[in-house]
């Protein structure tokens, strides 16, 4: 159909507006959008049409049009309250989907819609609103509050639709995975059907050997998708690199082609980043024991990390007080930070950290 055709079937009121809608946005340009919805014919339509197509013909020009969608939010719907309150969580879910930077600045909208929603015991919208609030609390860092409006969210005794289920199930994962929950992260993603975050959940626990099997099964389903196939072929891939004697150099390299290739969640690329610096950690730990001083060239050599990339994850781990070193930029090295232990005592302590690093290396 035409641009014209679509215009008029648009104003027919059809019993399938929101398809035509849907066609009619993908038919034209961001300034006759722009002056499609701002005319009047399109606002003297019914607030409850309105109310349905405004986000489907807007949505594939955010984040553009984000702004004009708040001002029309705000002119048409006055006094239609549950109508502009739908479209106010509509609105912060776009907002958090495609400027996730700007979560701080309107995170306090969103805790007030919840009061208010609350208030009017507005059930499934609550629901969806409340875990919208979760998700902003989280990307804010507020990881504490997130975790209590999780369990104050998940002991609502309320039927859910399917899609709104599936929404709290992966902000429970993802809740879960930040607070360092890897078996409850997995159990709430696998509810949800989200298999890609189960694996990486499950490599964060240490579980890699489990992903061949998860993997299998998937390949096997076809209701799943093949951008979703695909990245848990190469989370497996991820997993296999654990059976490397110096696996850091591959698990930085497959990470690295996930976030390039897949174009990843937050959720995920924070689940990647930190199963990188767990495992620099850990390495870097048993590497360390009998140093008191390492070149950072050497190190690289030993992990198999270039030297830029250690010396952030290095730096990381120092700030965050989970190394007891320092980096000394004058001699590009590693200095540990050590309380003088005088006589036989300190001899001893470094006579038996090397025995145990010699004896893990055999």
């Amino acid at each position: 159909m035409t641009k014209q055709e679509l215009l008029n079937k648009f104003y027919s009121n059809p019993s399938n507006i929101t398809e035509v809608a849907s066609e009619l946005a993908k038919k034209l340009t961001q300034v006759e959008i722009e002056e499609l919805t701002q005319s009047e014919k399109f606002q003297a339509l019914p607030k409850v049409t309105i109310h349905i197509v405004l986000p489907v013909i807007l949505q594939p020009y955010f984040p553009a049009l984000l702004p004009l969608y708040k001002d029309l939010i705000e002119k048409l719907f006055v006094s239609q309250l549950q109508f502009k309150q739908a479209l106010i969580l509509d609105y912060l879910g776009s907002l958090l989907h495609f400027q996730p930077e700007k979560a701080g600045s309107y995170t306090a909208q969103i805790d007030a819609l919840v009061h208010e929603l609350k208030e009017k015991d507005a059930s499934v919208k609550l629901v969806r609103a409340q875990t919208l609030q979760i998700s902003y609390h989280l990307q804010t860092g507020n990881l504490q509050k997130a975790k209590a409006l999780l369990m104050s969210t998940r002991a609502q005794k309320i039927r859910l639709p399917a899609d709104i289920q599936k929404q709290l199930d992966f902000v429970s994962g993802s809740v879960m995975i930040f607070c360092g929950e890897y078996t409850a992260a997995a159990g709430y993603y696998s509810e949800g059907g989200f298999h890609a975050h189960v694996c990486i959940s499950k490599i964060l626990n240490g579980e890699w050997h489990q992903i061949d099997r998860i993997a299998s099964q998937i390949q096997k389903k076809e209701d799943i998708t093949t951008n979703e196939k695909d990245l848990v072929l190469k989370l497996y891939q991820l997993s296999l690199a654990f059976l490397e004697k110096k696996y850091l150099q591959n698990l930085q390299e497959i990470t690295q082609e996930i976030k390039t290739v897949f174009k990843p969640t937050f959720e995920m690329e924070f689940a990647l980043n930190k199963l990188i610096e767990n495992e620099v950690q850990k390495t870097v730990l048993k590497i360390l024991k009998p140093y008191r001083k390492i070149q950072l060239e050497q190190l690289s050599a030993l992990t198999g990390l270039k030297v830029e990339m250690l010396q952030q994850l290095l730096t990381k781990l120092i700030v965050n007080g989970q190394l007891n070193y320092i980096i000394d930029g004058e001699t590009n090295s590693l200095v540990k930070i050590v309380q003088e232990v005088k006589g036989s005592e300190g001899l001893l302590r470094e006579a038996y950290e090397l025995v145990e690093v010699l004896q893990s290396w055999v």
